[in-house]
């Protein structure tokens, strides 16, 4: 069955026939998701329902330009689907969301829905928002449903996430006509896009592990797989008395809506089992503008926040320790090289400890990481895994808070769907900055003004205040490796 829907039919009692049945419903929003949202849709189709409900679909079609519509079709009888195309919808992926949900639960602007679709509504159990571009596991959604309902007061239960790990370009065949599109546009990448997805995956894995270790109480209630109890979303719903669950405020709309369920008292939970796999950053562009956008997000609900809520602590905390990671190794470039060219370096075996418990960090997570290969493993031990994905939130961290300055808000969701697209004009500015630092520098050699002798003297005189301050930011992060250490430890798997 295939219905497209409106808030009309809401009003009209034109959705739902059946009015008493018990029911789950599902609620992807898609913008242009003709390559993937057909897999999201068949992982649909193998779910074990909980029993005594019902499994309804709602696909809100965003702005689509391309054959999304055609591929949500060929489901129609495998499904119970309904569809809603938004107009004129500006607020992206929140704003696709709000169009259902005030479906839901009314508009206020608008006629009073209908009393006997007001029932239907009362009847269903959870929404399960997930991704256009994710595939649930088997048991994906009957895991979370138990967890659900096994606590009171546990407003949603989240999937642990995964990637799925590109095939290889070779396995396309070459002589099909559509093979540019494919590894453009499939499920293909070379050895860098392997090696930054096992990347992502680890981080999916620690991050899991993180919650997991803290009575699965979870950070952000993500949508790209996560059940959510009826009763907990109206209750935002109607506190918010504007006619949205979702704002459109910020570039993580998920946090927001998560920060706005503890503050009326319910709690978000991490599932234990319950797995989706979602589509992959595939090259270094579109994993960065991914990071981007959610750092933003985390930002601003740092400046908003303060420090007047737990989770903002954490994320403050959190920013500290990025910093300190980032002075530590500012200090490194700079006074080792001094240090040994004057013949004054001594080894500090303290330096080493951070890059010890690195390499048990990162072996750990590896290992308790579902989607990896050997060599992963083996290469975790290096600590350059690590290593580079610090380098990465530093880079991110610096870019977010110089775009804080800028008077037009920068959209994340565009820079980040032109950057998976291929389609992301290429912003060459930090190569021009870092070839006019090059030039200026030869410059100043060139003429003299600049030796290395004076640069070396100039630093000399703080070399022993700098290392003093090395060595107790060191130590600082050796303790804090520590405590990530001692969470690792518990039986917990990603």
């Amino acid at each position: 069955m295939l219905r497209e829907v409106k808030y009309e039919d809401a009003v009209h009692n034109k959705i739902f026939d059946d009015l008493v049945s018990k029911r789950v419903v599902a609620v992807i929003p898609s913008h242009n998701e003709e390559n993937d949202i057909a897999n999201a849709l068949r992982s649909l189709t193998k779910q074990h329902v909980p029993s005594g409900c019902i499994l309804n679909v709602f696909v809100i079609e965003d702005n689509c330009s391309d054959g999304t519509d055609k591929e949500v079709k060929k489901f129609s009888d495998q499904l119970n689907l309904y569809v809603i195309k938004t107009v004129n919808n500006k607020d992206r992926k929140a704003g696709a969301l709000n169009t259902f949900y005030r479906l839901m639960f009314g508009d206020n602007t608008k006629d009073s829905l209908a009393s006997n679709h007001i029932k239907a509504v009362n009847n269903i159990e959870a929404f399960l928002a997930m991704d256009a571009d994710v595939i649930l596991a088997k048991d994906c959604l009957s895991t979370m449903y138990k967890e659900l309902k096994s606590t009171y007061g546990v407003a949603s239960v989240s999937a642990n996430v995964q990637c799925l790990l590109p095939e290889k370009v070779k396995k396309v065949p070459f002589n099909i006509p559509d093979r540019e599109y494919l590894i453009k546009h499939g499920k293909y990448g070379n050895a860098f896009a392997r090696w930054i997805t096992v990347l992502q995956n680890v981080s999916f894995a620690s991050w899991s592990l993180k919650q997991k270790s803290n009575n699965y109480s979870i950070e952000i209630a993500n949508g790209q797989s996560t059940l959510f109890s009826f009763q907990a979303m109206k209750s935002v719903y109607d506190n918010n008395r504007m006619n949205i669950l979702y704002s459109n405020s910020t570039d993580t709309e998920d946090e927001k809506l998560t920060e706005d369920l503890r503050k009326l008292g319910w709690t978000c939970k991490i599932s234990n089992s319950a797995r989706t796999y979602a589509d992959s950053m595939k090259t270094m562009s579109s994993w960065y503008r991914q990071a981007k956008k959610w750092h933003s997000g985390l930002v601003q609900q740092q400046l908003e926040s303060g420090i007047s809520t737990a989770y903002s602590r954490i994320l403050w905390g959190r920013q500290l320790i990025l910093w300190i990671n980032a002075i530590i190794r500012i200090l490194l470039i700079i006074l080792v090289p001094v240090a040994l060219s004057i013949k004054d370096y001594k080894w500090n075996y303290i330096f080493f400890l951070p890059i010890l418990i690195s390499a048990i960090l990162n072996f750990i997570s590896m290992l308790k990481t579902p989607i990896k290969r050997p060599i992963d493993v083996l290469f975790a031990l290096t600590t350059i895994p690590s290593e580079f994905q610090v380098w990465l939130d530093i880079i991110v961290d610096m870019s977010v808070c110089r775009d804080m300055f800028r008077v037009n808000k920068v959209d994340g969701w565009a820079i980040q769907y032109a950057a998976e697209n291929g389609t992301l004009k290429k912003n060459h500015n930090w190569v021009y900055i870092s070839l006019t630092l090059i030039a200026a520098i030869s410059l100043g050699f060139y003429m003299k003004w600049l030796n290395v002798s004076l640069v070396i003297n100039t630093i000399k005189p703080y070399l022993n205040a700098g290392f003093n301050i090395l060595t107790y930011l060191t130590v600082i992060m050796f303790l804090f490796m520590l405590i990530q250490l001692n969470k690792f430890r518990g039986n917990f798997r990603a």
